[in-house]
């Protein structure tokens, strides 16, 4: 599973219900869940890969 997390909180970006990996919105800005900033390009995420056993 893939996590989007923005890089000014340290917190998901994205809404993702926890069998599905998340959408990464297609249009640029948007607002980060977590914090409520904008997000004004992908050089604003960190994607983390999460491994399951």
């Amino acid at each position: 599973m893939m996590l989007y997390i923005h890089k000014d909180c340290g917190e998901s970006a994205v809404e993702r219900p926890d069998a599905v990996m998340p959408e990464l919105p297609t249009e640029f800005p948007f607002t980060c869940l977590s914090c409520l900033g904008e997000i004004e390009d992908e050089s604003d995420l960190t994607v983390v890969e999460l491994m399951s056993q």
